[in-house]
C-alpha cells in the first residue's frame, strides 16, 4: 500500500531530542546522529541517564521555493518512562520538544537516502495524495528510518509527510 497512517504510538506527542544536520559538513548526517546518542546515552544529558533507542529516527528537510533543502534536522524519540520527565540536554546543539499529533501518510521504500530514488519517492507519494484529494504543503520532507546506521542496504526509509502543513 503506498498510502497508510502510521501507529500512533510513533508520533502522537512525542518527546523528541533533536539536533540540527550540518548539510554543508561531509559527515553532516553521521554528526547530527552522534550528537542525539550523547542525549541517548547519558553523555549530554542533566542526569547522566542512560536511554534505550527509539524508532524511527526522523529527519525532516525544508525547502526553498526552488525545492533546494535549505534546512534539515534529525530526532531520536524519547523512551516512553521519560515522555512526562526527559532530561534535559547539555548539547546546546540538542533541543528536547514535543512533537503534537500528527496525521502522517507514508511510502517505505527500501532503500538509502543517497540513493537517487530516493527522492523520487516523495514526488510518488505526491502523486498517491493527490490523487485521494489530500492536498500537501510542498516545502516540507520527513523520513523515518528504521534500521541501525551503517547497515547500507538493508537500510529502511520511510518517506512520510505531515498533515500540520497540509493546506
Amino acid at each position: 500500500t503506498i498510502l497508510h497512517l502510521l501507529p500512533k504510538q510513533w508520533y502522537q506527542r512525542r518527546v523528541r531530542a533533536t539536533t540540527e544536520i550540518d548539510l554543508t559538513a561531509p559527515n553532516g548526517y553521521r554528526e547530527a546522529y552522534f550528537r542525539l546518542h550523547g542525549y541517548r546515552n547519558g553523555t549530554n544529558n542533566d542526569r547522566g541517564q542512560w536511554m534505550s533507542m527509539m524508532i524511527p529516527v526522523m529527519k525532516k528537510w525544508w525547502l526553498d521555493v526552488d525545492f533546494n533543502v535549505i534546512a534539515a534536522t534529525m530526532s531520536f524519540g524519547i523512551p516512553p518512562e521519560f515522555q512526562n520527565n526527559p532530561p534535559p540536554s547539555t548539547n546546546p546543539r540538542v533541543s528536547v520538544e514535543e512533537w503534537e499529533e500528527l496525521k502522517i501518510y507514508s511510502r517505505t521504500y527500501g532503500g538509502n537516502r543517497g540513493d537517487l530514488a530516493h527522492l523520487g519517492q516523495f514526488e510518488l507519494l505526491e502523486k498517491a495524495l493527490d490523487k485521494a484529494n489530500i492536498k500537501t504543503y510542498p516545502y516540507l520532507r520527513m523520513s523515518g528510518g528504521f534500521t541501525r546506521p551503517g547497515y547500507g542496504r538493508q537500510r529502511r526509509e520511510l518517506i512520510v509527510v505531515d498533515s500540520q502543513y497540509f493546506f
